[in-house]
């Protein structure tokens, strides 16, 4: 059944410690297959853009060595012809002696 885009799995915010990988997930359902795209407040977010950022093929994003200016939102969105879904992510980076 074709069916418009729908994320399913996501994280309203994040406090991380800086240094560490974290990955925002971002499940998406439809049919056809949603394509999912990630922005921020820079843009469209690529591999290119920051060599620390990675969309995994499940469509979840990864940002390694967490730094203090990767603090904002991010924007999943998970797009195909029937339409699009969004959702958003915060992240605030945190020193590591603040989680313990």
């Amino acid at each position: 059944m074709i069916t418009a885009p729908v994320i399913t799995d996501f994280v309203g915010s994040m406090l991380v410690s800086q240094d560490s990988t974290v990955v925002l997930p971002c499940l998406a359902q439809g049919e056809p297959k949603p394509k999912i795209i990630w922005q921020s407040f820079n843009g469209t977010i690529t591999h290119k853009m920051n060599p620390r950022y990675e969309i995994l093929s499940n469509g979840d994003l990864l940002i390694s060595s967490l730094k203090w200016e990767d603090m904002g939102g991010y924007i999943c969105i998970a797009r195909s012809k029937l339409g699009e879904d969004r959702q958003s992510t915060f992240i605030y980076p945190v020193q590591n002696s603040r989680l313990t």
